[in-house]
């Protein structure tokens, strides 16, 4: 929460915080060499793509 109120534009800070559990475990697949499933690249672009969606449907709204 402090991140937010701290913040200039809440919005980047929300889409930042979507992405953290996936750099969490590219993280963890380096460090811990653990595997990577099939399905978290996948999650990992219907996520990108929802923010990017996001951010160009504001912008032309």
């Amino acid at each position: 929460m402090k991140a937010m109120q701290l913040s200039h534009n809440n919005a980047h800070t929300g889409s930042l915080i979507f992405l953290a559990p996936f750099l969490s475990l590219v993280f963890i697949s380096i460090i811990l060499k653990e595997k990577i499933y099939i399905t978290t690249p996948l999650g990992l672009i219907l996520i990108i793509s929802g923010i990017i969606w996001q951010r160009f449907y504001i912008k032309n709204r």
